[in-house]
């Protein structure tokens, strides 16, 4: 009874939605309509050309690397014309290499070759701006950036910054321009007064040695430096061979040359020096370089088949 009382009396409520919700569809429809009758102005379409896109433009296949790789990469133009390429191929192969004369600060005073292997051969130098006189074998450094190539009897090649030169064997002021015909006599005459040349070198370092027994010797270190630095005349005194397996053999020892004095003699193999041996050419060229400022030297040789040990004191 108190719920149908209370609808009767608030359902007045109820109608008030009801038409609240039917004046708000009403509007919302006059509203469309509205809007629909009024006409509005057209706007300019500007249409755009559109490109037909392929496949192949979105996803390019790979290009030919031969043309990138082929091209020549000094030349400026996209292009190079093949005639220039051929004319600077030509012009390479036809760099001369032929070796020149030197004109560098060195002279050839002597040469020892060794046919077998030509890193035992050895050329004495003088570098006439530092008056240094030196041996130098293949591969050796004269100064900086020239080196030895090669040694022959009369003829030293240099390799002079990657150019090839060479420097040829000094000729003697005692030769002969030309031969002339002579006795049987006078041939003998000239042969012995040569023989009885003395060695001004040896006749020299005799002075400054001393004999102390069978094999043993005292040496000035004066007369040492002499003969150090006057390779050009030391080799002269005899003719040293590199000999098979390392070390030097003496032959034709000249009668009071330095060789002679110190107790060497003809066949004699010189292997080593203070127990070192001489097994390579720059084992050699370093125990020579170490003779200017040693103060005792023992040379180990063979002599007729029997080792023999040679003992100097340098004073």
């Amino acid at each position: 009874m108190a719920i149908g009382a209370f609808l009767k009396k608030h359902f007045w409520i109820a109608h008030l939605i009801v038409l609240a919700t039917c004046v708000f569809f009403l509007a919302k429809a006059v509203n469309y309509l509205a809007l629909g009758s009024i006409p509005r102005p057209e706007a300019k379409k500007t249409k755009q050309a559109r490109l037909p896109v392929s496949a192949a433009s979105l996803y390019p296949t790979p290009r030919d690397s031969k043309p990138i790789i082929e091209r020549n990469i000094f030349c400026s133009a996209a292009k190079c014309d093949p005639k220039e390429e051929v004319i600077v191929e030509k012009v390479t192969e036809e760099v001369n290499l032929e070796p020149i004369e030197s004109s560098l600060p060195f002279k050839l005073y002597a040469t020892m070759v060794s046919p077998s292997d030509p890193r035992w051969s050895f050329a004495t130098v003088l570098n006439t701006e530092t008056n240094y006189n030196g041996l130098y074998a293949p591969g050796h450094k004269l100064i900086e950036g020239v080196a030895v190539e090669s040694v022959e009897e009369r003829r030293m090649y240099l390799s002079n910054h990657g150019k090839p030169e060479y420097i040829d064997l000094i000729k003697s002021k005692d030769s002969p321009k030309k031969p002339k015909s002579v006795s049987a006599s006078s041939t003998s005459k000239s042969r012995s007064s040569r023989s009885k040349r003395k060695d001004k070198m040896g006749e020299e370092f005799g002075k400054g040695v001393t004999k102390k027994g069978e094999h043993s010797w005292e040496i000035q270190r004066g007369a040492l430096d002499k003969i150090l630095n006057n390779t050009a005349q030391l080799v002269k005194g005899a003719r040293i061979v590199p000999a098979s397996g390392g070390g030097f053999k003496l032959f034709a020892v000249k009668p009071g040359s330095v060789y002679d004095i110190l107790g060497l003699k003809n066949g004699d193999k010189l292997h080593s020096i203070n127990g070192n041996e001489m097994s390579s050419p720059d084992k050699a060229l370093e125990l020579y370089t170490k003779l200017r400022s040693a103060s005792h030297l023992t040379l180990g040789m063979e002599r007729s088949g029997k080792s023999i040990t040679n003992d100097y004191s340098i004073r």
